[in-house]
């Protein structure tokens, strides 16, 4: 039953470790509930803790909300100040398998059997559970925390079940009132008579009964955390779950942005893990799709070649996937219009108003007469206003698209309306919505064609001078073909055309050989690495088959999904069409997403599968699920998209394909060179190379990785290197350093082995402590909290709260000078003690901790 030393452990071989674990799970199993044990094992510590469970409390589980409170009582004040002056100095022992909320039940049913002659079991016998007096003992409220591990309730809920007893000149609430004292005054005298009662004393306060505990009652989370496994992961679930975390895109730059996604995901992996589910963490790497064909079309079409392969024409002051995601950025830029023109809306015409008149129906409607061209005109109906006969507007032919809509021909209450005429919010000119926005000479700028007419695209009169495209060509007609290019790029990709595959195979190695380089040196690991270039051509396969059967259907030449009477969850808004293969005979992200997670339910078998994806893929998760279940996987039930916000800097969104964002690799100099010169450079001569590296590595990943966890999942981040890497505040730093200082405790502070056996969580009665030891004590119900709610930001609020605690501690109770030697070791013991629960917890957040820094 005792814990082997880490002297002893190092030497056993993993694969003997986890046979060992694997043996004792088995056994586990095959026990009854009630002898069922929890077991830890690795290299370093290898225990097997024999804790039997019960339904009331376990040695990972506190059965309630742990909480402090004082409350100045009002009556029985001076019996409750002499009880506790004459009471004995009893060390209650560790560990009591005591419910304190069915003990005090227990102790109230006790006294009003005795007082009045009423059996409480029976009468609450046929009594909704949450109604229950049991369920009524709640911790006092948040302000008041102060003093005592206490209970609190509301004597009104025992004093109805008496009203047969109420004295006629007695109203309700005085009659609860008494009821109160009466009760508290009973309980008062249990825990005198009592030496081994967990209660200190009882304080009523109007109908309120205040219920205190010895402090070594909540002391003993002490002993648990450092003997009894309060740390070790909680007993294993019949679960399998699957996170899907990171997934970059190969030809595409490392950055910032990609940090929130690893850091949430490597936690959620840890979190699962600590909570006894069988936990697989896969990697899903982009190394196929729209974006590799831009990169490598750009490279083939645009860059000046140096030398005979791709590798010669890497400059030198910047890395392979740098360039990689140049390449990429630069290739967006060639394809984008608003790069060559003023107004981006391709194939919309000017157009001349020529007549305005009542709509006969609506009078807030206007029936406007157009030419759109040479002798072309057109009768569009239109709610907007402030503009005349002779102006020239923007005109949306029908086949046009606005936004995701396209243009067609509406009847409007009798009146047909062919087209439409775009206001300045539409236009991007302005932010009203209702004026239709009318040209002049000055809207053109300086642009090729400087009077707007009718017929004249919006796109040709308003491009941009001195561009690489031809004043000769039409500029929608040369983006066309650029595109076109793409795609038979991304097609010659596909068919595995052997020119085009080669430079695929060697750029994509360079982007995972760096993927690698990174969660090295992130402490992010996988258990496999999907690729979508595995899954590309069984996904396809799986539409057709589909499509055959009837479960797909075929809109515009393109096979997809109609989940148009589908609506997305909690909201009225359908789900639309999924295009799965194109009209051109292409696999799209989705198509990729069904086939993958057939192999994860199939390969895998795995019970829950979570995506850790930022928000703006919602709605195509949500697509995707739904097929799945139209195509009869049951598991799709169990598929969980986690959204969350984007980073931003303080300047705006990043985004790869403007180049806007921050490199990992510069992030990685900026935070080393910023730590460095901060915190370690002073130690240089006293610490080895190494110690120092290694140590501004840590903190350098504290600092990124609790600034990304330290948010809710669903808002944005704004990314500040400055603040986040702040040695004080809700900052990585500051919480490593909380853990350095007990560490520092634990050095300087040394005790005798007779001192050692000193140690008593009766001493632990500073106010500072028993909040300290509260706040220890709800440690594992807060991870298990961020585990199913899928929020890591619940143990980063949890340790920010442990560590300020502490610091209060540390200034207000000595552990060097304590008063007597007894003191000193139960303080170095409670040290000791938020030390492991600190670790522990940055542990689950993905961090290493440091003794110094």
């Amino acid at each position: 039953h005792s814990p082997l030393s880490t002297q002893h452990a190092s030497f056993l071989p993993t694969h003997f470790t986890t046979k060992l674990s694997n043996a004792f799970s088995f056994v586990n199993t095959k026990l009854p509930t009630s002898f069922r044990s929890s077991s830890l094992f690795s290299r370093n510590s290898i225990a097997f803790h024999a804790s039997q469970y019960s339904s009331t409390l376990s040695a990972h589980r506190h059965p309630l909300n742990t909480q402090f409170s004082y409350f100045q009582h009002k009556k029985l004040s001076t019996m409750a100040k002499k009880s506790k002056q004459s009471k004995q100095e009893v060390v209650v022992p560790p560990l009591q398998k005591i419910d304190a909320k069915k003990f005090v039940y227990e102790q109230i049913c006790k006294a009003v059997q005795e007082l009045y002659s009423f059996d409480l079991h029976a009468a609450e016998a046929k009594v909704p559970e949450d109604k229950k007096i049991l369920n009524q003992l709640i911790p006092p409220k948040a302000h008041l925390q102060d003093l005592y591990f206490s209970l609190c309730t509301n004597m009104f809920v025992v004093a109805k079940y008496l009203m047969k007893n109420k004295p006629k000149n007695l109203k309700p609430p005085q009659f609860a009132e008494e009821v109160n004292n009466r009760i508290s005054e009973k309980l008062q005298q249990y825990a005198a008579q009592d030496p081994q009662s967990i209660l200190d004393h009882v304080e009523p306060e109007g109908p309120f009964c205040n219920i205190h505990f010895k402090p070594v009652f909540v002391a003993q989370v002490v002993d648990k955390i450092m003997k009894r496994g309060f740390l070790n992961p909680l007993p294993e679930k019949d679960e399998r779950v699957m996170i899907e975390y990171s997934q970059p895109n190969t030809h595409k730059t490392f950055h910032v942005g990609h940090m929130r996604n690893a850091a949430l995901g490597n936690s959620l992996v840890k979190l699962y893990r600590h909570c006894g589910y069988h936990v697989e963490a896969v990697n899903y790497i982009g190394d196929v799709g729209t974006h590799i064909a831009k990169c490598l079309w750009y490279y083939l079409n645009f860059y000046p070649k140096k030398g005979m392969s791709i590798e010669d024409d890497v400059p030198e002051d910047i890395t392979k996937v740098e360039f990689l995601g140049d390449m990429y950025s630069e290739s967006c830029n060639k394809l984008a219009l608003e790069n060559y023109v003023k107004l981006p809306f391709a194939t919309y015409v000017f157009a001349r108003v020529d007549k305005i008149e009542q709509h006969p129906a609506n009078p807030k409607w206007l029936v406007v007469q157009l030419t759109v061209g040479n002798d072309i005109t057109q009768q569009v109906v239109c709610g907007g206003k402030g503009f005349s006969v002779g102006d020239i507007v923007a005109y949306a032919p029908v086949g046009a698209k606005k936004g995701k809509v396209r243009v067609s021909v509406i009847d409007k209450k009798g009146v047909q309306s062919v087209g439409c005429i775009l206001s300045e919010k539409e236009l991007g000119i302005g932010a009203n919505n209702d004026k239709i926005h009318s040209f002049t000479e000055q809207d053109m700028g300086k642009s090729i064609f400087k009077t707007p007419e009718p017929g004249v695209e919006l796109t040709e009169a308003s491009r941009i001078p001195d561009t690489d495209i031809p004043a000769d060509r039409n500029v929608t007609d040369v983006l066309k073909e650029r595109n076109t290019q793409v795609k038979e790029l991304l097609l010659r990709m596909e068919s595995g055309e052997e020119e085009i595959t080669n430079l695929w195979n060697l750029t994509r190695q360079w982007s995972i050989d760096d993927f690698k380089d990174i969660y090295k040196w992130t402490d992010s690991h996988f258990d496999f690495d999907f690729h979508e270039s595995d899954v590309g051509t069984e996904g396809k396969e799986m539409a057709k088959d589909a499509f055959k059967k009837g479960i797909l259907v075929e809109s515009d030449g393109a096979i997809g999904a109609d989940l148009s009477k589908h609506l997305m969850p909690g909201t009225k808004q359908d789900m639309g069409f999924l295009v799965l293969i194109t009209s051109a005979g292409t696999g799209l992200y989705a198509t990729k997403d069904l086939a993958l997670a057939k192999r994860k339910f199939e390969e895998f078998k795995i019970d829950r599968s979570i995506y850790v994806v930022d928000s703006g893929q919602s709605l195509h998760f949500q697509q995707v699920f739904k097929t799945l279940e139209l195509l009869g996987f049951k598991q799709a039930s169990k598929c969980f998209h986690l959204a969350y916000g984007i980073v931003t800097l303080s300047e705006g969104k990043m985004s790869s394909r403007k180049g806007t964002v921050v490199f990992f690799s510069q992030l990685k100099k900026e935070l080393t060179d910023h730590i460095m010169q901060n915190f370690l450079e002073k130690y240089r001569g006293d610490w080895s190379d190494e110690k120092i590296e290694e140590t501004c590595r840590r903190i350098a990943l504290a600092t990124i990785k609790y600034g990304m966890l330290n948010q809710d999942n669903s808002r944005n981040i704004i990314f500040n290197i400055q603040e986040w890497a702040s040695p004080v505040g809700n900052t990585g730093p500051y919480l490593m350093y909380a853990y350095t200082r007990t560490q520092s405790i634990l050095r300087e502070v040394t005790l005798n082995d007779e001192e050692k056996n000193l140690v008593d969580y009766n001493l632990l009665s500073h106010p500072t402590e028993a909040k300290l030891l509260t706040i220890l004590e709800e440690f594992p119900e807060t991870v298990e909290k961020a585990a199913e709610a899928y929020k890591p930001n619940l143990v980063c609020v949890y340790l920010y709260t442990l560590c300020k605690q502490f610091s209060r501690w540390y200034d207000s109770c000595s552990t060097k000078n304590a008063s007597t030697p007894a003191l000193k070791a139960t303080r170095l013991e409670l040290v000791a003690a938020t030390g492991c629960v600190i670790n522990k917890g940055l542990d689950l957040l993905g961090i290493t901790t440091v003794d110094q820094m």
